[in-house]
């Protein structure tokens, strides 16, 4: 915004120093006239109304600062710096912001006007930044209003997909906590939407096929290690039962000591 309405001054001042360049007189005829002959000498219709509208905003300074000529709805401004001066004097525009007490903006341009070669005058063409600002503040609160909507829709659908994503983990968690020793065949059958999540139950099942792999290993050692104490053991209770049912010589207690002996050897191994 500050581009164009810089660009539409600049464009504005030099169409004017140029139709004042060309006509040496030209000063005295706006002095005398407000422009109505300049207005005449361009042909076309939409440029004479452009040119009779931006007269109205149009300063003559000499190279002192001093007005030569004004618009008839001009508001005197605080004159261009000593710095700024120098630089038109040069043949550079000059952009500056003014600030009036009511706070209002005005943006300036300050061109020059060559005669013969040389720089004799400085045109000075403003505008009123008031439809920017008042753009610029439409915007903030149009931005504001988007981005407010923007993060609203963002957290709430940003939750709404968070839960749907998160169903099926909250279902294998479910079913992980239900599942003890007597139910370690069960499997887990998800119909989840996202691939990431058909792998962790491929996981998840396949764990579960070991540890049920691992259970009935275990059970089988069991029974067998069972099986394998008890019968020594009950070898070693009848030796000791018939041996004490009636008074034994030496050498039967030998028999029955050295039975029960291989017995507890076969327990150790």
């Amino acid at each position: 915004l500050h581009q164009y309405v810089d660009s539409r001054l600049q464009a504005t001042a030099e169409a004017w120093a140029a139709i004042i360049e060309r006509n040496a007189a030209m000063l005295l005829d706006l002095a005398q006239e407000g422009g109505a002959k300049v207005q005449a000498s361009v042909p076309d219709p939409e440029e004479q109304l452009e040119l009779r509208e931006a007269v109205l905003s149009i300063i003559v300074l000499d190279l002192k600062g001093q007005i030569v000529w004004k618009g008839a709805a001009v508001v005197v401004r605080p004159p261009i710096g000593v710095d700024l001066l120098a630089a038109v004097s040069r043949g550079d525009p000059v952009y500056d912001t003014i600030t009036a007490a009511n706070g209002s903006i005005t943006r300036r341009v300050s061109v020059p006007i060559r005669q013969q070669g040389e720089v004799r005058y400085v045109l000075q063409a403003e505008s009123s930044l008031r439809l920017m600002e008042k753009a610029l503040r439409g915007l903030a609160v149009l931005l504001g209003v988007a981005s407010a909507l923007t993060l609203g829709l963002g957290w709430f659908g940003g939750g709404w997909l968070a839960r749907q994503a998160l169903t099926p983990v909250e279902a294998l968690s479910a079913t992980a906590q239900t599942i003890s020793e007597s139910s370690l065949g069960t499997r887990l059958t998800l119909d989840a939407p996202y691939e990431e999540f058909r792998r962790l139950v491929h996981a998840f099942n396949t764990m579960m096929d070991r540890l049920q792999k691992f259970f009935e290993a275990q059970r089988r050692f069991l029974g067998d290690a069972a099986h394998e104490l008890q019968t020594p053991l009950t070898v070693l209770k009848g030796n000791l039962e018939v041996a004490f049912r009636k008074k034994r010589n030496a050498a039967e207690y030998r028999e029955v000591l050295i039975s029960n002996f291989r017995e507890v050897e076969r327990l150790i191994t």
